[in-house]
């Protein structure tokens, strides 16, 4: 019965248990076995050589805990943009773009804006370290030198970029959605949405208005649609074919036919004269019966 513990199972369990899971695992297998169990996959090793191990212990302390806002303040106005780079300083939102924004998407923008800021301050150091490397006059000797530095800031100016397009992303996001393509495809300079945002928006909206005045109206399509009815459109038939002559007698239309000949209008008034002729004889009739009677009597 369901419910109740079956005791012999619980005992052979325990058996195959003793015998395969508390026996320890043997480590000296055969080539052929290990064969048929397969290939033993390698880890690769993602590391690579050590740094001193200073820069290691300070590195990790920044990596867990962060810098202190004082020391970050001070290595932050240390490093300032080089005067031939200033593309390295974080882009300004455009005026237009600040005013449609609201306050929680402008907060959220100065944070980034701010990690670009320290972006461009290691970027500053590291174009200082390798301009003095480069100046000196044993170049060949620090070519490995420099190749470090210079991925380092390659990848760092990468980081930038992205920043900086993804702040675009995150406010076009709260903006007209027509205009989402042209705000994210304007080239990035010291604004970010370009240098002349409002004559882009400008343009991009007389395409539009010029591209759908280029585009057949639906009263357009109506218009076609009558004149190629009208064309095909043979009229009613004539009154002579309302009706067919078949073995010699003239045999009525159909009803529809018929009625198709003539206006709706036309048929309701030859309708009213007929009834009003109807009353008319009607009233005579019974008017002269009365005068028969009164007669007679």
């Amino acid at each position: 019965m369901t419910g109740r513990i079956n005791l012999r199972n619980i005992d052979i369990f325990y058996i195959f248990y003793s015998i395969y899971i508390t026996e320890e695992p043997r480590t000296d297998l055969d080539k052929d076995i290990l064969s048929i169990l397969g290939e033993e996959g390698l880890t690769k090793d993602l590391s690579a050589d050590p740094i001193h191990a200073d820069i290691a212990s300070r590195w990790e302390n920044i990596l867990i805990g962060g810098l202190e806002e004082d020391t970050k303040k001070v290595l932050v106005d240390r490093y300032l943009p080089p005067s031939n780079c200033m593309a390295v300083t974080p882009p300004i939102m455009n005026p237009e773009v600040k005013i449609a924004c609201s306050e929680s998407v402008m907060r959220r923008d100065e944070r980034i804006s701010q990690v670009q800021h320290q972006i461009a301050a290691g970027l500053s150091a590291i174009g200082l370290a390798l301009t003095r490397m480069l100046n000196k006059q044993e170049v060949e000797d620090n070519k490995d030198d420099i190749r470090l530095l210079s991925d380092a800031g390659r990848l760092l100016a990468n980081v930038h970029h992205s920043e900086s397009r993804s702040r675009r992303e995150l406010i076009a996001l709260n903006l007209n959605k027509e205009l989402k393509e042209t705000l994210v495809s304007t080239p990035i300079s010291k604004f970010l949405f370009g240098n002349d945002l409002e004559d882009t928006i400008k343009t991009t909206k007389d395409l539009e208005k010029s591209g759908q005045q280029l585009k057949p109206t639906k009263q357009m399509f109506v218009k076609s649609a009558r004149k190629a009815v009208s064309e095909n459109y043979k009229g009613p038939f004539p009154h002579k074919s309302a009706g067919a002559r078949r073995n010699g007698f003239l045999t009525p239309a159909p009803v529809s036919i018929r009625r198709s000949h003539y206006p709706t209008s036309t048929r309701k008034e030859t309708i009213h004269k007929k009834q009003q002729k109807f009353r008319q004889s009607y009233y005579l009739q019974s008017n002269q019966s009365d005068r028969r009677r009164t007669h007679r009597s």
